[in-house]
């Protein structure tokens, strides 16, 4: 009686291997893009979540107010600042740490919710 072999020959193992690497390097830089898009989108929940607390602080204070007085950011990928703080001006500014040139490695909003670069709102 002959025996017959069971399991998985180099060959295939190795095959198997190639198809999974195939995949998984088809499939990462979708994953990457994806992540970057939602960073922008924390960025931009920010931006937008600080003008509110601007608009309830001028109420009461009769003026805007600065970087300090406002909730700290949680989105890490960005740098956030606020600048030309005045009774009745602002511009929020949220930079990406990491440039991936896409035209959106640095978002703005202001006083009167005027935002740039329009194409990444």
């Amino acid at each position: 009686m002959r025996k017959t072999q069971t399991g998985m020959s180099l060959l295939s193992l190795m095959i198997g291997v190639t198809i999974a690497g195939i995949l998984a390097s088809s499939a990462i830089p979708g994953f990457t893009h994806f992540f970057h898009r939602s960073e922008l989108h924390k960025a931009r929940s920010q931006l937008l979540l600080w003008q509110g607390e601007q608009v309830r602080y001028r109420l009461g204070n009769n003026k805007y107010a600065e970087k300090k007085l406002l909730t700290t950011p949680s989105p890490k990928g960005f740098q956030f600042s606020v600048e030309n703080v005045t009774a009745v001006t602002y511009k929020m500014k949220a930079k990406r740490k990491k440039k991936l040139a896409d035209g959106c490695d640095e978002i703005s909003l202001n006083q009167s919710g005027k935002t740039s670069p329009p194409e990444c709102w």
